[in-house]
C-alpha cells in the first residue's frame, strides 16, 4: 500500500518539479533491427505476497509501456525478442530549517523554531535485454522529486512514460536509431 501510494503522488507532481530529468543509454554494438516484439518481465510482480494495490500499479505501468512501444511498431507477444524490466525506486528524505527570530542572543531569549520538510524521491527505470544474450541492450529512467503537487495533470504515468520512451531511439525492426528532429 505504502509502495502504491508513493508512486501515485510521485507521478502526479512529477510535471511540476524542476528537477525530473531522463537517463538513457543504448549498447551501440547491438542490430536493433531484429527487435519486433516484447515481453515485459517483472520478478516482483509474480509473488503470490503482493497486495492489490500493487498489483494495480503494475497493470498501469505495464499498460503505459505497451502503449508506448506499440506507438513505436513493437507487438507484445511471447515468445519474444525484447524483454522489457522495470522497477520503481521510492526513497524518503526530510529537510529541516532553523528559524532564528533574533540572532542577537545576548539581550533576547532564543525563539528558534525548527521546520521540517518531508518530500519523496523516485526513479522510475525500464530495461531492455535481449533475451538471448540476457544482456541489458537500452536502459531509460526518470528521476522524479516531489516537493508540490499539481493536479492539473490529467494522466502522469502516460506522461512519464512518454518522457523515458522519448530517449528510446529505434522503431521496431529498425537497425539505425532515429535522429533527434526526425522524431
Amino acid at each position: 500500500m505504502r509502495n502504491f501510494c508513493g508512486v501515485i503522488i510521485l507521478l502526479l507532481s512529477f510535471s511540476s518539479c524542476q528537477t525530473s530529468r531522463v537517463v538513457s543509454f543504448y549498447n551501440e554494438e547491438v542490430d536493433f533491427g531484429k527487435y519486433k516484439t516484447f515481453a515485459i518481465i517483472n520478478p516482483a510482480n509474480r509473488s503470490e505476497k503482493l497486495s492489490l494495490e500493487n498489483k494495480q500499479s503494475d497493470e498501469l505501468i505495464e499498460k503505459a509501456i505497451t502503449k508506448e512501444l506499440n506507438f513505436k511498431g513493437y507487438k507484445r507477444e511471447e515468445p519474444a525478442d525484447l524483454w522489457v524490466y522495470y522497477r520503481f525506486i521510492l526513497d524518503t528524505n526530510v529537510n529541516y530549517h532553523i528559524n532564528d527570530y533574533y540572532p542577537s542572543r545576548q539581550y533576547y531569549d532564543s525563539n528558534q523554531y525548527v521546520n521540517t520538510t518531508e518530500y519523496k524521491e523516485g526513479l522510475l527505470l525500464i530495461e531492455m535485454r535481449d533475451p538471448d544474450t540476457r544482456k541489458t541492450i537500452w536502459q531509460g529512467s526518470l528521476d522524479l522529486k516531489y516537493k508540490s503537487r499539481n493536479k492539473s495533470k490529467v494522466d502522469p504515468l502516460n506522461d512519464a512514460m512518454k518522457m523515458i520512451f522519448e530517449s528510446y531511439p529505434f522503431l521496431a525492426g529498425q537497425s539505425k536509431p532515429i535522429k533527434q528532429e526526425e522524431k
